[in-house]
């Protein structure tokens, strides 16, 4: 948008970075260049982070504030993962959705090519999943026993959540939104029964097998058949 009088003109910037002249041009000619028509297009920052910690299957929502947004070409990454869902309400504050990751990373605003500087104020701390409780506690060993297992940061996509009882996979693993709890159903055994470790699995990370699940004793197998003793026969008549 640009307005003028013979003397002032009011103009929006475009898109840029770094240092660039400003130049007027009328009926093909075009101002001259200086100190006075310098314009420097400084870079996003980020000054805080709504949330500083989020599962490593991603998935958590964070409002970034900061200076410099822009409110139609700004993204931002996770390290060196884009985030998505990235919406900005105005040029100080952005909401974006962590992606997969492990460990602790840096959020990086970009604009036009410019990025922000990283700092203390930008870290962001993947948590592995935990599992806090198991029920039903125990099952038969055949298996096929549902099962809801509690924690934090487990995650609802499709695929995302891996579950092993006794480092056996269970079957049908479905997570709720919330990254709380999952349900599956427990494999067959071939052990002799007791307590084994319950450890969920998320973006390659697992927890720690502190929750057990208890298999039944099998039943007691059959003693075997013995056969009745053959009886002679009588001897043949004379």
């Amino acid at each position: 948008m640009q307005s003028c009088t013979l003397t002032q003109c009011t103009v929006t910037s475009p898109p840029g970075s770094g240092q660039v002249n400003v130049v007027v041009t009328v009926g093909g000619v075009s101002s001259s260049t200086g100190g006075q028509t310098l314009f420097s297009y400084d870079p996003p920052t980020i000054t805080a982070l709504s949330a500083t910690h989020g599962g490593v299957g991603g998935g958590t929502t964070v409002t970034i504030t900061g200076t410099n947004f822009s409110t139609s070409s700004t993204s931002v990454s996770f390290g060196s993962s884009a985030a998505t869902n990235v919406q900005c309400s105005s040029t100080t504050s952005c909401v974006a959705t962590s992606p997969p990751g492990t460990g602790q990373v840096n959020v990086v605003v970009s604009v036009s090519e410019a990025s922000s500087q990283t700092g203390s104020q930008t870290l962001f701390s993947y948590d592995p999943p935990t599992v806090t409780a198991v029920a039903p506690t125990s099952g038969p060993a055949a298996g096929g026993t549902t099962i809801t297992i509690s924690g934090t940061d487990l995650s609802a996509v499709a695929g995302g959540t891996q579950i092993s009882i006794g480092g056996v996979a269970a079957a049908g693993v479905q997570c709720a939104s919330d990254g709380t709890s999952c349900t599956a159903a427990t494999p067959a055994t071939s052990g002799s029964g007791g307590a084994v470790p319950v450890v969920v699995t998320v973006n390659g990370v697992s927890s720690q097998a502190n929750v057990t699940f208890s298999y039944d004793a099998p039943p007691p197998a059959p003693p075997p058949s013995v056969a009745p003793p053959r009886r002679s026969a009588p001897p043949a008549a004379r």
